[in-house]
């Protein structure tokens, strides 16, 4: 599959969000950006949910997988991938919480946004799965 497959596969996927821009066509799914400059064609994919103010372009391990098994695969991997940075922040964030100031509505607050990403997860890791 070549990286227009994916960006076609993008653009008729009725769940990706559609930014389309002046001089770019653009879809959105799952803190995945993919983007085509309408002058030259090129292509690109960036990661929408790294947390910073800006898109990251994705690395080639990541592109791969857009390539390998196609659009929806590919924001999936992602996906997961970003969640787990956000549980292992989390996780963090209670252990700090735990051996510091000790405050149980704190901690409760944590270990329910630990749940809320578990549960995202594994439903996203379900999608994943029924498509290998």
């Amino acid at each position: 599959m070549s990286i227009e497959d994916v960006f076609n596969e993008a653009r008729d996927d009725s769940y990706a969000g559609n930014i389309d821009g002046n001089g770019y066509e653009s879809r959105v799914l799952y803190g995945v950006k993919i983007s085509r400059d309408i002058k030259s064609g090129e292509v690109e994919l960036f990661n929408a949910a790294s947390g910073h103010d800006y898109y990251e372009k994705l690395p080639d391990i990541f592109i791969q997988n857009f390539l390998d098994k196609g659009w929806r695969y590919g924001c999936y991997v992602l996906y997961l991938s970003n969640k787990r940075i956000n549980l292992d922040d989390v996780e963090r964030y209670i252990k700090k919480e735990v051996n510091g100031q000790n405050r149980a509505h704190e901690i409760r607050k944590l270990q329910k946004r630990r749940d809320s990403i578990i549960e995202k997860y594994n439903e996203v890791l379900t999608l994943k799965n029924k498509i290998k």
